[in-house]
């Protein structure tokens, strides 16, 4: 049944990432932090992705057939500055083809600039580095220049928190220590630096650039808001992070102080069963991390947590855990939509409240280093093909989101 929303409200989804383009990590290919990770095992390769680099085409077209306003596309900084001082011309060339082909369909484009990997060259402790913001500015500016009108949307890093929480606490991702929680917070300064330095950057030079907050779930979560010094979250989890947090670098504190430029919209998650480590220890470490902010169920439950001011919301959800061999241990891909439609009849009367949803990932993609986890609106079926992967009609559980999308949201594709 369709449903009425808000005129403001605008509807993204996520484009890309690992998985998806592929071109890194791989024989005389750039190299990011992910990289020795492969080599030693400790994660699968996260392979040549599923055509989109080859040809982007079929992938563009379908993320072009959603109704939705914006897509928000991820890249690759170790694709983009394969050495130091250095942007790749064929890489943004390449990035200029696709956010193109979107803003010629009618879509309004993002960039997501790094979910927490960086270059090799920057080493793995990168984000302990006082430079690694103002690099991260850098190259902000850089793409923002190089593609002129084709940009209306930055995310400087993607779920900061979650990244430090899986890097130095979980043991999940570079540089796979565990349990180093200072270390993690540091990191989570120098990521949330990234973030205010950008928006100041891109409001002195390029205004009408929107730069926005992909928030982490649960615990992550207030580790950022209190690197920002937002409410919201358990008050003693909160005051134990900010105890910790003091004896860091405090430079992202610092930048709350100084800046002059409006805050980003912060993009708070919620749903159920999102993707998490599958190592034994990585996986406890995680679960036990979580459980003293759990992430929001539902709408109301994430407006409950909103920091104050306009805020954005994006879904997260798994249609299905399915291993390299195609086994399947779990479909959950029928709750999708129903999560969807209560969603949008949440945010009918929001329209002051809320600014932006996001409905999920085009494709699936490799994350915590495997793609057991499936959670794209159309799913990669890497079992079969000639080149070893085929983009599917619906998700990875048979069902047509893309279509009940469409179904969803008539009143606005009419």
């Amino acid at each position: 049944m369709p449903v009425a929303l808000p005129p403001s409200l605008r509807t993204s989804v996520l484009l890309g990432g690992r998985g998806v383009a592929g071109g890194v990590d791989g024989s005389s290919e750039p190299a990011s932090t992910w990289r020795e990770a492969m080599r030693i095992g400790r994660v699968l390769p996260s392979g040549s992705g599923a055509g989109f680099r080859a040809d982007p085409g079929p992938i563009l077209a379908a993320a072009s057939a959603l109704p939705v306003d914006e897509v928000l596309l991820r890249v690759e900084w170790a694709r983009l500055a394969p050495s130091e001082g250095v942007l790749d011309e064929a890489e943004v060339a390449w990035m200029a083809e696709v956010l193109g082909t979107l803003h010629a369909a009618g879509r309004r484009t993002g960039i997501v600039l790094t979910d927490g990997a960086v270059p090799s060259w920057l080493g793995p402790e990168a984000w302990l580095m006082p430079a690694t913001p103002d690099r991260l500015a850098t190259l902000a500016l850089a793409l923002v220049e190089a593609l002129p009108g084709l940009v209306d949307a930055v995310v400087p890093v993607e779920e900061p928190g979650t990244w430090c929480l899986a890097g130095w606490v979980a043991g999940a991702a570079p540089p796979l220590r565990v349990l180093a929680t200072r270390d993690a917070l540091a990191a989570l300064d120098a990521m949330m630096a990234s973030h205010l330095l950008v928006t100041d950057a891109l409001a002195a030079t390029t205004p009408s650039i929107e730069v926005a907050w992909l928030a982490s779930a649960g615990v992550a979560q207030v580790a950022e808001r209190v690197m920002l010094g937002l409410s919201g979250g358990p008050s003693g989890l909160s005051r134990a992070i900010a105890v910790m947090a003091e004896r860091g670098p405090g430079r992202a504190a610092e930048l709350v102080e100084t800046s002059d430029a409006a805050p980003a919209m912060p993009v708070l998650p919620f749903g159920a069963d999102v993707a998490r480590p599958s190592g034994p220890v990585a996986a406890t470490a995680w679960a036990a991390a979580q459980t003293g902010a759990p992430l929001a169920t539902t709408v109301a439950e994430a407006l409950g947590t909103s920091p104050g001011g306009r805020i954005g919301l994006r879904l997260q959800h798994s249609c299905a855990t399915i291993d390299g061999r195609g086994r399947t241990s779990r479909l959950r891909g029928h709750h999708r939509l129903a999560q969807l439609h209560g969603a949008l009849g949440d945010l009918r009367d929001q329209d002051e409240k809320v600014g932006r949803l996001i409905l999920g990932e085009v494709t699936d993609r490799w994350r915590w280093g495997s793609f057991t986890t499936r959670e794209g609106i159309f799913g990669v079926d890497r079992t079969r093909g000639a080149k070893g992967y085929e983009l599917l009609t619906t998700d990875s559980s048979g069902v047509d989101v893309a279509g009940g999308l469409i179904e969803l949201l008539a009143p606005r594709s009419a």
